[in-house]
């Protein structure tokens, strides 16, 4: 889809003429935060969570303060309107300009679709050692990441999985990860060097039926798992169907299809 507009320090723009200095330190040095939002009927879902989470990492980075809730709820809804755009995503992005802070709200076509959920994804092992200085910060510094992600759908896969040297299980490239081991659902801490997910925090603190607990895995055990999934806020929760060309039993298990129901109901309630 062609995108025709882009809101810009809070203006509402065609996108074909929209300007931002290459001299700042945003184009430069990636010097940047970003959330992205699934939109559902033209609006925007778990939006003070995504808030929350911008607030807190711009203001880590000297980027703050931002927009307050109410403003970026209208800014992306103006938007939304103006694109005729429904289910899709829009994604905030805060940056260092020339003089102060600029902000930059866009949309595009959500990548996933009905035959993604039924199949699943196959995922790539991908070495790539966490711990990083900006680990768990959503910056534009995201390189390493779309590298990672183009090396595995040039593969033949559809995300790419980072593991560090140690085998020990990171995150997607654009996702974070689960796994069901022996009646537990489990995900990698962002101590060992990730960004902390919105889907994925919503599900830790227990707002989608299920208890689940963080500690680090390594590439055996996930490899050995009842169940995988992987999550983001425009797949929501998406099972996993192969992991460097190993297939998994159950696809989808029944684990991953409670919290798949149990956050779409989130992502509805946030709506109203």
């Amino acid at each position: 889809m062609t995108i025709r507009h882009a809101i810009l320090n809070g203006k509402l723009e065609p996108a074909a003429t929209l300007r931002v200095s290459p001299l700042s330190e945003g184009f430069q040095f990636g010097y940047g935060v970003f959330t992205t939002l699934r939109l559902i009927g033209g609006r925007p879902a778990l939006l003070t969570e995504h808030h929350r989470r911008l607030s807190e990492q711009a203001g880590a980075l000297g980027l703050g303060p931002i927009s307050a809730p109410d403003t970026l709820r209208a800014r992306c809804l103006e938007l939304a309107r103006a694109e005729g755009m429904t289910d899709g995503a829009v994604r905030v992005t805060l940056f260092r300009d020339i003089e102060g802070v600029g902000e930059l709200i866009q949309v595009r076509a959500r990548p996933y679709g009905a035959e993604e959920y039924r199949r699943g994804l196959a995922l790539k092992r991908t070495t790539a050692e966490g711990g990083a200085a900006l680990a768990g910060l959503k910056t534009t510094a995201y390189l390493r990441y779309l590298l990672a992600k183009r090396a595995a759908t040039a593969a033949g896969f559809d995300e790419a999985l980072l593991v560090d040297g140690s085998g020990r299980v990171l995150e997607g490239a654009t996702s974070n990860v689960f796994c069901v081991r022996n009646g537990l659902l489990v995900t990698p801490p962002v101590a060992d060097g990730l960004l902390p997910g919105i889907v994925r925090g919503a599900i830790l603190g227990g707002r989608c039926g299920v208890t689940a607990e963080e500690r680090s895995l390594v590439w055996e055990e996930l490899v050995g798992a009842d169940e995988v999934f992987v999550t983001n806020s425009l797949m929501g929760v998406m099972p996993v169907r192969g992991l460097d060309g190993q297939s998994l039993a159950a696809v989808p298990g029944p684990v991953t299809v409670r919290v798949a129901r149990a956050f779409g109901e989130l992502e509805r309630s946030s709506l109203e």
